[in-house]
């Protein structure tokens, strides 16, 4: 028996069906054609429905490509105007041979004005901090928020690959409010997140513009084949002492450690470690709670092994418990869970 499985996938992330229903929404896709999708994704409709249900990170992935490619639209039905596939190789060729990743993204942004009639990237740089700001054009129908989120991502997570490592944001600013999928934002941009904002635009320190690229065609084939996975995923976390957490459960078995043993493997005192996770809004036994639930939700999508089993490996006394403790997660049985991600 494996008591390791989350090994095989340290960089466990999940979205919830909220966030999955506002992009398909946003697509403009019709039922018949999301059904499809959806079945071709393994993710059932009944999980899109229901209110708690997560879906994978690599079921999500599948369901954007395989929707892409079908509008041929690398940004499907976000924008008015679509960008045919194949736009996203040649923006990265022309980021790659900038010496800077301010110089790349300033590319980026007006490369974009080539397919984007709904609103101009603007980059600014203050002696502090630079902005990356949506400027709506005038003539613009308006844009969906999910539109306006997603492009931002793009953006950042091509930055990040650019520099081979998560390019640090102050903030995120948007123009509408708090959305039912606001986890999801938190994830996607970890850092501080503000809504009914004048502007939407992202914050970062302006020496950060200066980092040299440091990518290569060899190396882009790579990311385009995997995309978006490897923009979608955030490298590191806004919230360090959240991160040093999660990343220790993840090399051992989240099943286990104490915040006792977690703080001696990190060096640092159980009261210094557990006033940092205060500090972060975070607790231990919430993020030990959120791993054992996307790992949970990731085996049972994606592996044959029984729902006792999962449940021993991720530290449940009896199955029972497990079926519980899923149930607060998600609002449906492990077992209903996994019948509707075969259907």
């Amino acid at each position: 028996m494996n008591t390791h499985p989350q090994k095989k996938r340290v960089r466990a992330l999940t979205f919830s069906s909220h966030f999955v229903s506002a992009f398909l929404e946003a697509t403009g896709l019709d039922s018949g054609a999301l059904q499809k999708f959806l079945h071709d994704a393994d993710i059932s409709p009944e999980t899109i429905k229901a209110p708690r249900t997560r879906i994978t990170e690599k079921q999500f992935s599948v369901l954007y490509r395989q929707i892409a490619t079908h509008m041929d639209d690398e940004t499907p039905g976000l924008l008015s105007r679509r960008v045919p596939v194949g736009a996203m190789k040649y923006a990265l060729m022309a980021m790659m041979s900038a010496p800077t990743i301010g110089t790349a993204i300033h590319r980026y942004s007006r490369f974009s004005r080539l397919f984007n009639d709904d609103y101009e990237l603007l980059l600014h740089r203050g002696p502090i901090f630079g902005t990356l700001s949506v400027e709506p054009n005038a003539t613009s129908p308006g844009f969906n928020p999910m539109a306006i989120a997603l492009n931002l991502k793009v953006i950042h997570g091509l930055a990040s690959w650019l520099i081979g490592r998560n390019l640090p944001m102050v903030r995120v600013d948007f123009t509408v409010g708090k959305p039912h999928y606001f986890e999801d934002l938190s994830l996607l941009f970890p850092c501080k997140l503000y809504f009914d904002q004048k502007k939407a635009q992202m914050t970062f320190e302006a020496s950060l513009l200066d980092i040299k690229v440091q990518r290569n065609e060899s190396e882009m084939r790579s990311f385009l084949a995997r995309q978006p996975r490897d923009w979608l995923h955030p490298a590191v976390s806004a919230h360090p002492a959240r991160s040093d957490v999660r990343q220790y459960l993840l090399d051992t078995n989240p099943s286990t450690p104490t915040l006792t043993d977690v703080s001696l493997a990190l060096r640092v005192s159980v009261r210094t470690m557990a006033r940092r996770l205060a500090n972060e809004g975070q607790s231990f036994q919430e993020i030990k709670d959120d791993l054992r639930r996307d790992i949970a939700i990731d085996r049972l999508a994606h592996s044959k092994d029984t729902v006792a089993q999962i449940a021993h490996d991720l530290g449940f006394e009896d199955p029972s418990s497990f079926y519980r403790a899923f149930r607060l997660w998600t609002g449906v049985t492990p077992r209903a869970y996994r019948n509707t991600t075969e259907e």
